[in-house]
């Protein structure tokens, strides 16, 4: 039948118990055994996967680029957000000496200006970390390795995307 030797004993449990024909249970347990299977491929990809996540994360943080890279793009989203907190602040009195009273919206003001400049900062820092990862590898010659290597092609383009993934949601 297909059933692994831990479930026949229940199998026919089920059967002597039930009051469906005996096919219905015998075919219920083999699809949940391809079920199962199913589940079992996902999550060896997924190991896979995370073989190279933790390699790139490794690789990383060893190396001062991140660091670098972090550190710039909080010293100019720091910087751009003073000066966008600045700015209100000298409108709010401008406009508090000209009017007696000021209604400033602060998101109008300071964040969709920091958002929309971040935007811009990303598009620079993102290919920073994006180009570093196949051309470390063609650098420390392992480039054949990897792609020879018992993990898939989609599984090394996940790993690493993902891996820049999580760095990214850490700056």
């Amino acid at each position: 039948i297909g059933v692994p030797q831990r479930e026949q004993p229940r199998i026919f449990r089920e059967r002597l118990r039930c009051d469906r024909p005996q096919r219905t249970v015998v075919v219920e347990h083999v699809e949940a055994a391809a079920e199962r299977r199913q589940d079992e491929i996902v999550f060896a990809l997924l190991d896979r996967a995370q073989a190279i996540i933790a390699k790139e994360l490794r690789s990383y943080f060893v190396s001062p680029v991140v660091y670098a890279v972090g550190f710039v793009f909080l010293l100019i989203v720091g910087l751009l957000a003073y000066l966008y907190v600045y700015f209100a602040g000298a409108q709010a009195i401008q406009l508090t000496q000209m009017q007696g009273s000021a209604q400033l919206n602060l998101n109008d003001l300071v964040f969709r200006n920091l958002f929309a400049s971040t935007r811009f900062i990303l598009l620079i820092i993102l290919p920073i970390l994006t180009m570093r990862l196949f051309a470390e590898e063609r650098k420390l010659r392992t480039f054949e390795f990897l792609l020879t290597s018992p993990i898939g092609i989609n599984e090394i383009v996940a790993g690493k995307f993902m891996s820049v993934f999580f760095v990214f949601l850490g700056l």
